[in-house]
């Protein structure tokens, strides 16, 4: 079963299952968002349907145990995608709420029905800083700070309850993602940079991140839950690369302007400042927050070694995802 299945990431992590010939539990909660799925699908296949029909489509709130329970009836495998993603101060209460129950009402229920095994998606935020010189990799362990944003830290107490689930006997493995980069909702998430790349965005950071293919973590997933590894973590980046470098290479590939004016911190205070006002004035969501005008100017180097070691695995270069990822926009934008 995959939670969390019309999301971007839930919906690779479908197609690399059906894909393979696999029939598919798929848990969701709203019925509209599975358009997604098919869409997604459709940037991979000429023939959506003929996977699609192997998804079997469960409706269920992870906050409800009575509705986890019906979910996982029959299941042997789960693959943990459903979270909660928001740097938006209004979602602090609902983020610590949700993300940790969420993951502990799948991870008690597969403890009680015994299942074979459970990939649990977790995040780099979870982890926790890196010693100067060196990149982060699956040994950083979480230290409390005033700078850990409050996603991070319920994705680390998501991974509390599933480190509790080894030591009970159930057979899991993390995966700890950079920035996932995937198409389909081109408004919300990662896949919002291209929309906005395209329509002449001005300004970049020398900021740091880690990048990830969504269907190299799916692929990833996959391989964990054919493993024999367990109570372990996987840090999943392709490559380490500056925000401005990201902008320039979506730039190319749309045929966009790249972005010239270099945003200083202070710039990035007063932003995140008037879009808080908008929001509260005006409703909707800030464009920029105050957690994510900081982490834009943050150097954050991640290793992916032990990926590649124990699942004999390569990574797609980030110029290739970019390039395939601007196709996909042009091709619903010019429709």
């Amino acid at each position: 079963m995959v939670t969390g299945a019309t999301g971007m990431l839930g919906a690779h992590v479908l197609y690399e299952l059906t894909s393979a010939g696999k029939a598919v539990r798929a848990a969701y909660r709203d019925e509209a968002k599975q358009d997604l799925v098919a869409k997604i699908f459709s940037y991979y296949t000429d023939s959506p349907q003929k996977l699609l029909d192997k998804v079997h489509w469960v409706q269920a709130d992870l906050m409800n145990i009575a509705d986890v329970e019906d979910a996982m009836s029959g299941i042997s495998e789960v693959y943990h995608c459903a979270a909660l993603v928001s740097f938006d101060d209004r979602d602090d209460d609902k983020l610590m709420s949700v993300n940790p129950q969420t993951t502990a009402n799948v991870i008690n229920v597969a403890l009680e029905f015994k299942i074979r095994k459970l990939v649990h998606v977790s995040s780099v935020a979870a982890l926790g800083r890196a010693t100067q010189g060196k990149p982060i990799d699956e040994k950083a362990q979480w230290v409390e700070s005033k700078h850990n944003s409050v996603y991070a830290k319920s994705k680390y107490l998501s991974e509390l309850e599933v480190w509790r689930a080894t030591e009970e006997g159930l057979d899991a493995v993390i995966v700890n993602p950079t920035i996932i980069l995937g198409p389909g909702n081109w408004k919300e998430g990662s896949a919002a940079i291209f929309n906005t790349v395209a329509k002449g965005f001005k300004f970049y950071t020398e900021g740091v991140n880690g990048y990830v293919d969504a269907r190299d973590v799916a692929a990833i997933m996959v391989k964990l839950m054919a493993s024999n590894v367990s109570a372990q973590r996987f840090v999943a980046v392709g490559e380490n690369v500056s925000y401005r470098e990201v902008f320039n290479q979506i730039a190319e590939e749309l045929n966009a302007p790249k972005p010239t004016v270099h945003a200083k911190p202070w710039m990035g205070n007063i932003v995140w400042r008037i879009e808080k006002v908008k929001s509260i004035l005006f409703g909707g969501r800030p464009m920029i927050t105050e957690g994510t005008a900081k982490t834009s100017h943050q150097k954050n180097y991640y290793t992916n070694n032990k990926v590649q070691k124990e699942l004999d695995f390569e990574f797609r270069p980030l110029r290739e995802t970019i390039k395939d990822l601007s196709a996909f926009y042009k091709q619903d934008y010019s429709s």
